[in-house]
This record gives C-alpha cells, sequence and structure tokens, in this order.
C-alpha cells in the first residue's frame, strides 16, 4: 500500500501510543462486552495517552470486507495489541475499508477487528521489521436479535479525523420526516446562502452517499431526496483529485465535498416517501421517492410534478438562459438578494467536472428560476458491487420546466460628469425547458498493484421561449433611448465528459505510475427571431431591427496528465508530471434581415455575424516534492508550461492570429495538526486560464439594442494566483467547533470590461455603427484585479434551553479594474455579514431553527466618488414544527426581509409566512394529512441588488401568490435486520441511542 497517501476519513492515529489507562475498555470493545464505551471519541481519548519509539520501516495494511459478498466494512475498528495484550495501534477503516498502520514496533503482533453485526477476527502478524500488505481480511456475518436500545451517553456534535470533520447525526435531533437538508443545516459552519449549499465557508460541489456518487454532482438531489432518520453521520472534506488521491500528493486542486455515511442498520430494506396535494388557483403538486438498499447494491428513483415552484434538484444550463438576466451579468458581482419565488427552490453545485472551455460543469447547475415554474422530473440512481473486483455507480436524470416571469429593473450608471444616468426594463418572458443528465463511474481493481477508473457524464438541453422586453435610457430627465425588443427562441445544448484513469502501483511502497485521459466534446446550436422598434430621436420615426440568426457552436477538448511518484527516505516523496492540453472551439453565428419584398430572412448582417474558429494547445512539465514527518505535511511543486493559442476568422473577414506563452506555475501546501481536533492547512496556487470562445469573437451582440456587447480576439490568458488558509478545532467533550477560512487571489491580465457610450451618433473602430445613448461593452486584459474573503464559525450547545448556537462572520472585498468609455475605473465592493443559527436539540415532538443573516455593502468608484453607495440587508428566518397529541402536527416557516440602501421602490421590508397543520394516520403514523397556506400576509417579494464595475441595479421578480392546499403524504419504511440467538441483544453502532421503529 502507499504510504504516501492521504490519511483516510476514518483513521483515529497512526502514532503508537504507550500503555496508561483504558486498555481493559479498549479490550472490551474488541470481545464485544461493552458498548457504551466503544465510542470513536471516547476511544480517541484512550488512544491518545498511548506513546512509544517505534522502527520507521514496519508496517500493515489491509481491506477489511464481508464474507459473503466481499464488499469493504467502512468504520470498523482495527487494533494491534503485543503478545500480552497491550494495545499499540489503533484505526478505523475508512469508507472503502481500507486501513494502515505506520512505523510498527514489535515482530510478533496481534491484530484484531470488530465490527458491529460480524464475528470479530483475531490473527497473528509478523512483521520482522517489514510492510505487510494483508490484502482483504473477510469477516462473517453474526446474527443478532433487535431489541429497543436506550445506552445513555453524551454525544459530540463532530470531531476531527485527519483533515476530515465528522458530524454525529445523532447529536442533532429532528423531526421523524425531516430531510438530510434539514440536518445538516443544523451543523456547525454548514449553510444554505442564496440557494447554495455551503460547508466552512465555501460552496459544496459534491455530496456522496456512503463515499459513492449519489445523482451526478448535484448536491440538492441527494439532500432533499434522503430521510435524516437514516444518516449515522455527516463528513465535510476537501476532495482531491483521483490522480491525487493515488498518488497522496496534494496538488492544490481541491473541491468541497460532503459524505453522507448511513446508518448499519438501515442499509438493507426500503425506505421512502411520497406525496399529493391540490389547492386554490389550480396549484398541485405530486411527488416522491423510493430507495431499495441492499448492502452495496442500492436502487434510487425519485419523480415530481407540480406548479407550485418546488424542485429537488438543480436544472443544468449550458446554454445560460435560466439565470435572471444572465446577458447583463458579463463582469458582474452579486453581492446579496433573495430569491423566493415560491416552495423550497435551492441552488446546488457539483463537483469538479471541466469542460473543454476550462468550465467546471457544476457552474452551470441553477436553481430555481425567477417567476413562476411548473417542474415534472424523474431521476433514478444505481450503485452495485459486480464481484470482488468491480464497482459501479449510475444515474439518470430528467426535468422539463415552464417558467413564465415578470420583472423590473433599475439600473444606475457611474459618470464622470454631474449628470446621472439611468435604465429601466420591463420585462414579460416564457421559456420551456428539458434537461437530461447522465452520470456513470466504472472502478475496476484488475489486481493489487492496478485498478482502471472510468467515469462518463452526458447532459443534453433543449429550450425554447418569448420574451417581450420594454426598456429606455434617460440623462436626469431626458429620454435618451428606448425599445421594445420581442424574441423568439429555440435551442439545442450537449455535453459529454469522460475521463479514463489507470493506476499502477510498484513493489516498492511509494513508488507509482498514473495515467488520466480526458475528452469533452460539447456543442449549442439554435434559432433566434428579433423584432424591435427602437428610438433614438424623439422626433424621428423608430428604427425596425427584424432578423432572425442561426447558430452553431461545436467545441472540443482533450488532456492527457501522466504522474510519477518516488519515494526519498521514509519521510519524502518525489513527484513528477507531464500534461497535454488541447481545446479546439467554433463558433459560428449567422444573421439575416428580413426582405420586405419576399417577407423572408435572406439578407446577411456582416456586422451580426461571424465564423471564428480558436485552440489553445498546453504542455506542462513540472516537478514536486512532499515531506511528512509527525504532525507536518509539506508539498511543494514548480512547472513551467508552454501555450500556444491560436485563432482563425473566417467571416465577415479573413484573418489569422497566433500568440504563445510562457509561464511558471505551482502549487503549495502546508498541513500541521496541533492534536487530533486541531488542524491548520495552508495552501498557495498558480494557474493560467485561456479566455472562452464567446470572448474572442469579434461580433455585435445586439439582443438588446440600447446595450451592446462584442468580443475581443486579441485577448491574453489570466493567470491566477490563490492563497487558501484554513484551521479547525473541535472539543469533543464540550461539543465545541471554531472554523476558519481565509482566501485571497490577484489575477493578471484580468478579462475586465471596456464600457463605450455614446452622447451622439458615432462610429466606434471604424465599423460599429453606435446611436445616441447606446452603450458598448468589450472585454479588455487588466492588471489589478484582487479578493479577499473569510469566514468564522463557532457553534456550541445552550444546554439551559436543549439547543445549538452557530455564530458566524464573513467577510469578501474585491477590487475590480475596468475601463469607463477612456478612463480607467476601479471598483471596490466590500461585504461584511453576521449570521446566527439557533437549532433546537431537544426531540422529534418539538424541532425549530431559527437563522438571522446581516449583511452590510458598500461600494466605491474611482472615476465617480459621488456614486458610492452603501446598503444593507437583513434576513430573519424562523422554521418550527411540533407534534401534540400524539397525532396532530402544525409547522410554520416565517421569513423576514429588510432592505435599506436600495433605489426608490425596491427599498422595503417583507414577511413571508407559511402555516401548515396536519393529522398523522394508521397505527404506524407514517401516513399524514395536512392543510397548508402559502403567504398568508400576501407580502412575498423578489428583490436583488447587483453591483458591476459601472453601475448598481435592482431588480424585482414575480413571485407566487397566496394559496391553500390540501396534501396526503406517506413515509415507506421497511429494513432487515439480522436474527439474533435467543437472548442477544443487537447493539448499535458505535452505541448512539436509537430506537427502532
Amino acid at each position: 500500500m502507499n504510504n504516501y497517501r492521504k490519511k483516510p476519513a476514518g483513521e483515529l492515529s497512526r502514532t503508537p501510543t504507550k500503555p496508561a489507562i483504558g486498555k481493559p475498555i479498549v479490550k472490551a470493545c474488541i470481545m464485544n462486552k461493552i458498548t457504551a464505551f466503544c465510542h470513536p471519541v471516547f476511544l480517541l481519548l484512550i488512544f491518545s495517552l498511548y506513546s512509544r519509539p517505534v522502527n520507521a520501516q514496519s508496517g500493515a495494511g489491509g481491506v477489511v470486507t464481508d464474507a459473503g459478498t466481499g464488499r469493504p466494512l467502512g468504520g470498523a475498528y482495527v487494533l494491534v495489541e503485543t503478545t500480552t495484550g497491550k494495545i499499540i495501534h489503533a484505526t478505523i477503516t475508512d469508507a472503502k475499508g481500507k486501513f494502515e498502520f505506520r512505523n510498527m514496533a514489535g515482530d510478533s503482533l496481534m491484530l484484531k477487528i470488530r465490527f458491529v453485526g460480524y464475528r470479530s477476527l483475531t490473527r497473528n502478524l509478523y512483521l520482522n521489521g517489514t510492510y505487510k500488505d494483508l490484502g482483504a481480511l473477510s469477516l462473517e456475518p453474526e446474527e443478532a436479535e433487535i431489541g429497543e436500545v436506550t445506552i445513555s451517553g453524551k454525544i459530540p456534535m463532530a470531531i476531527q479525523v485527519g483533515d476530515t470533520t465528522q458530524y454525529h447525526a445523532a447529536a442533532f435531533k429532528t423531526a421523524p420526516d425531516a430531510t438530510a437538508e434539514e440536518l445538516v443545516t443544523k451543523m456547525p459552519g454548514i449553510s444554505l446562502v442564496e440557494g447554495r449549499l455551503q460547508a466552512q465557508g465555501e460552496d459544496v460541489r459534491e455530496v456522496l452517499v456512503d463515499g459513492r456518487p449519489f445523482f451526478g454532482q448535484d448536491p440538492l438531489a441527494t439532500l432533499r431526496n434522503l430521510p435524516a432518520e437514516i444518516i449515522d453521520k455527516i463528513q465535510v472534506y476537501d476532495r482531491l483529485s483521483e490522480q491525487a488521491e493515488f498518488t497522496g500528493f496534494d496538488d492544490g486542486v481541491t473541491s468541497k465535498t460532503m459524505n453522507v455515511i448511513t446508518r448499519m442498520e438501515m442499509r438493507n430494506g426500503t425506505f421512502g416517501r411520497g406525496a399529493a396535494g391540490y389547492g386554490t388557483e389550480n396549484t398541485y403538486l405530486a411527488g416522491g421517492n423510493v430507495n431499495f438498499f441492499n448492502s452495496a447494491r442500492r436502487l434510487s428513483l425519485v419523480g415530481q410534478t407540480n406548479n407550485v415552484n418546488r424542485q429537488n434538484f438543480s436544472s443544468e444550463d449550458l446554454l445560460g438562459v435560466m439565470s435572471s438576466k444572465i446577458r447583463d451579468m458579463k463582469g458582474l458581482s452579486r453581492f446579496a438578494g433573495k430569491s423566493k419565488g415560491g416552495g423550497k427552490g435551492l441552488a446546488a453545485a457539483g463537483g469538479g467536472t471541466v469542460l473543454s472551455s476550462g468550465t467546471l460543469m457544476s457552474d452551470f447547475l441553477v436553481a430555481r428560476q425567477p417567476g413562476i415554474t411548473r417542474t415534472h422530473s424523474f431521476g433514478v440512481n444505481y450503485s452495485d458491487e459486480w464481484g470482488k473486483k468491480i464497482n459501479v455507480t449510475g444515474s439518470y436524470f430528467f426535468n422539463m420546466s415552464d417558467n413564465r416571469s415578470e420583472s423590473r429593473l433599475f439600473r444606475e450608471y457611474i459618470e464622470t460628469s454631474d449628470r446621472s444616468r439611468n435604465y429601466t426594463e420591463l420585462e414579460e418572458s416564457n421559456r420551456n425547458n428539458i434537461n437530461h443528465r447522465i452520470n456513470f463511474r466504472f472502478d475496476y481493481q484488475i489486481d493489487s498493484a492496478n485498478s482502471i477508473t472510468f467515469i462518463p457524464r452526458l447532459t443534453l438541453q433543449q429550450n425554447s421561449g418569448s420574451s417581450l422586453l420594454q426598456g429606455e435610457t434617460r440623462l436626469e430627465e431626458m429620454l435618451l433611448n428606448s425599445t421594445v425588443n420581442r424574441t423568439l427562441s429555440d435551442l439545442k445544448a450537449s455535453n459529454f465528459w469522460g475521463s479514463l484513469l489507470f493506476r499502477h502501483r510498484f513493489p516498492k511502497r511509494g513508488r507509482t505510475l498514473s495515467v488520466n485521459l480526458t475528452t469533452a466534446l460539447n456543442g449549442s446550436s439554435g434559432k433566434y427571431e428579433q423584432y424591435a422598434e427602437n428610438v433614438y430621436d424623439p422626433e424621428k420615426e423608430p428604427e425596425i431591427i427584424d432578423q432572425q440568426s442561426l447558430t452553431d457552436n461545436p467545441g472540443t477538448s482533450l488532456s492527457g496528465n501522466v504522474v510519477y511518484t518516488e519515494p526519498l527516505g521514509s519521510t519524502g516523496l518525489l513527484q513528477m508530471n507531464y500534461r497535454f492540453g488541447m481545446r479546439p472551439a467554433t463558433r459560428e453565428k449567422l444573421s439575416y434581415r428580413i426582405d420586405t419584398v419576399t417577407g423572408t430572412y435572406t439578407l446577411p448582417d456582416s456586422l451580426l455575424s461571424s465564423v471564428y474558429g480558436s485552440n489553445y494547445i498546453s504542455h506542462e512539465a513540472g516537478a514536486g516534492y512532499s515531506f511528512r514527518k509527525n504532525n507536518w505535511i509539506i508539498n511543494g511543486r514548480l512547472a513551467v508550461e508552454s501555450s500556444t493559442l491560436s485563432r482563425n476568422e473566417e467571416f465577415p473577414v479573413l484573418r489569422t492570429m497566433e500568440h504563445s506563452f510562457l509561464y511558471l506555475t505551482g502549487n503549495a501546501v502546508i498541513r500541521y495538526r496541533f492534536s487530533r481536533q486541531k488542524n491548520l492547512n495552508v495552501s498557495y496556487r498558480s494557474n493560467a486560464d485561456p479566455p472562452s470562445p464567446p470572448l474572442l469573437q469579434d461580433m455585435i451582440d445586439n439582443s438588446n439594442p440600447l446595450q451592446l456587447s462584442t468580443g475581443n480576439p486579441d485577448l491574453d490568458p489570466s493567470v491566477h494566483h490563490t492563497v487558501t488558509l484554513k484551521y479547525s478545532s473541535i472539543l469533543p467533550e464540550k461539543s465545541r467547533v471554531f472554523f476558519v477560512m481565509f482566501a485571497g487571489s490577484s489575477i493578471s491580465d484580468y478579462v475586465a470590461n471596456r464600457t463605450y457610450f455614446a452622447v451622439s451618433d458615432t462610429l466606434l473602430f471604424g465599423r460599429i455603427p453606435m446611436s445616441r445613448g447606446t452603450l458598448l461593452t468589450r472585454p479588455e486584459n487588466m492588471d489589478g484585479y484582487r479578493n479577499v474573503k473569510s469566514f468564522i464559525n463557532y457553534g456550541f450547545p445552550l444546554g439551559f434551553i436543549r439547543s445549538n448556537l452557530n455564530l458566524n462572520i464573513q467577510y469578501s472585498h474585491t477590487r475590480r479594474p475596468g475601463y469607463r468609455d477612456q478612463e480607467p475605473n476601479i471598483t471596490r465592493n466590500s461585504t461584511t455579514g453576521l449570521g446566527w443559527v439557533l437549532s433546537s436539540n431537544i426531540g422529534e415532538h418539538l424541532d425549530y431553527t431559527l437563522t438571522s443573516r446581516s449583511d452590510y455593502s458598500r461600494v466605491q468608484y474611482s472615476a465617480d466618488p459621488e456614486n458610492n453607495t452603501r446598503y444593507f440587508i437583513q434576513n430573519l428566518s424562523l422554521r418550527l414544527k411540533g407534534i401534540f397529541l400524539q397525532q396532530w402536527v402544525l409547522e410554520t416557516t416565517l421569513d423576514y426581509y429588510l432592505y435599506r440602501g436600495l433605489s426608490g421602490e425596491f427599498d422595503d421590508q417583507s414577511v413571508l409566512w407559511n402555516v401548515g397543520i396536519g393529522k398523522k394516520l394508521f397505527k404506524n403514523r407514517r401516513g399524514e394529512i395536512r392543510l397548508s397556506v402559502y403567504d398568508i400576509l400576501r407580502e412575498n417579494q423578489d428583490i436583488d441588488r447587483r453591483v458591476s464595475d459601472i453601475y448598481v441595479e435592482d431588480v424585482s421578480s414575480q413571485v407566487l401568490g397566496r394559496y391553500i392546499m390540501l396534501t396526503f403524504s406517506y413515509d415507506l419504511r421497511s429494513f432487515r435486520m439480522p436474527k439474533a440467538p435467543p437472548g442477544r441483544m443487537f447493539r448499535m453502532r458505535e452505541g448512539f441511542p436509537r430506537k427502532e421503529r
């Protein structure tokens, strides 16, 4: 086994210990004599009391498996004793059943393995100063009788296991029918911010279930479709790339990941939930989920249909048409706002798949669209072990949405003169969207030295819609221009991404070779029709635009990375790699004006048309060194990247350009463990990022005739530098959790915006006609971009009210360069946020969560200090659920929003209050009938503030009005448990106090 891999999430200690106290208790855990003291935290405190010198060359490792199925057993206790019974090593197997001991003293030892529901295994261990790969160690299932367990003891909220923060679900009380989302948002450092799941100040890219993907890279699909009661633990960690996990060399590329560990006694059975309802205003909902778990084989089905904005998933928007105001958000920073169109629409982010453009696939995941949406969706997730060498996971997800939206916008531009300029807009839109998502993962362990992982993903999108936009620009009270703009669109997009990874481990420990090949095929095509009446002079007739545009944008990418590692002594590891990549792409847009004689679109418009191709080819060679000793892990790597960016324009002119670049990039990681529950992680990373093909296309986009945009074929790649610091401290015995995260970044050759404003009719660049009052935005490279952000969280229990309190402070500051006409402008945005979450820990009959978030923001413009602005947004939220008289349920949610410092009618406050009362049905109380009222006070609003380098704007969108709905729901629970010999009770995993339902 590799001596330099990342420490498994389940490992308690690799430092040998000296005898002190507690040995009889630990031994009793192994012998199944007691359970109340077998909790990992208690064992951790015992193991921390042992210490002695070691032989640096000896060790052992293996995989604990089920003797019947061969599947790995994560969470098994593994201890090593001397022949006299003295415990010298202890650990817990990771999610893949693996364990490893390093630097073991002694030659003749005893290995003991214990796992609830299985017979303990004892094995002699002869090392003779060498490392022993023990291979698969199989445990035989042990039959046990199910009985009620009433073990008492304080369960800590969280513990730190290596670089993993592990929360105990049993330490957070929830209602019987709570979802995983409701559970995790009670945990310190985990929250939902503007629909995005965040942990320790970072967006969660992926949520796994027992270490396996669940519905691809959509955290929302996992958290909203799993019940809280099946969860044993929640793990949060920074996941490395597949190659980095194998080699143990941290390359600085991580994604925040959450792993849901299910309860052992609920891994065999069927469970789910279904609901259907109908209400006033012809509102309806129906849907549910069902899960079939049979140890390693798992099948999950989810589906829903409704017209009340409820969405238990995220849509993948490859076309970029579903987010509000997507066309206006180039270079825009969204500071704060809310999105409350109805139901529980949440955003999500997936994890780390890179498209041919270099964009993360998860960046295309969007939550609920503004307005009112009718949704239909279906999904299936499958995972299994095919024999002892193959693991597979796959999912398919389909969703269709019909959205209608009305919005109002007020935008105020920064000015270099004393006269203010603003833009107002009213828009109505109707849009139909269809998504298909397919994810698959295939792991093949060829033998003990070789393995293959294949991960393909496919996404298909169809989108059609229409919109009516009315906009006008004013200079103080004088009307400069106006438009009435109608559009029709019919678009398609697809993306295939595939990764093939081969890993080989040489006999010499630490020597590895891995090869990763990645490819992506993506494209979009469509037809746009636009009819606009534009007024640039009130005394003249409107100018008419009547045009049709056809687009075709295929793109591919191919990359390969070869990594070789070589051990240097007992504490060092050398890594060498070579990476190759290419990203060819084509952008084609052909626009035609209407022929008034024939009534067909046959007149080419060269200003609005372009056929353009680009290719980015890069070669990278790098070397790094990793040092590990005691509590220190230090990684450093330098690489030289040579790249070429070629651009070929075929229409309207023939032009070829090519530029070459040479960069020195690298990364460094320093980790230090002050103790088992306190650690510090500091990382640095630099990388080059080429401009995306749309930014290079020198063509006018007149989708809004008053606000034009174009590309720039002379853009260079941007170079990013990022420094991150993370510190965590957990006191399990006091259930206190403390996190600090700080990140700073700078970008050279940042892609900024240069904005041109036409005071009168003019011809820009000798070819672009601009009417009076029209705006044109063009990207340009600029230096001087800076960004810092920080997050501090402190969580602790309040015993006198049986609740938990989480406090957090957040701060962000961005320095964004840009140009306003010919004058440079520096925009400085800063936001300070204070938040707290008070959540009950009383029991299933009373469950509440009270949340507060206060954001104070400042925006400063160097080119127009008079337009500097400040604003404040306060959100106070209450979710309360109570069960009384054994069968009646009362649930209410209350959201209060306060806005100060916004413009005009947007400076407001509102309350969204929902109430539901229900009655439990049937003997098992699995059924429920409920009457709910949504938006009792009719005050629901959807208001956003957005800030860019040239303007501040406020947007109000249509929301769902008040309705009353009657629903029926049913919870399905059927678990199969092993039988026990007479008189024996089943001991719950880790002694947690659970009742069998």
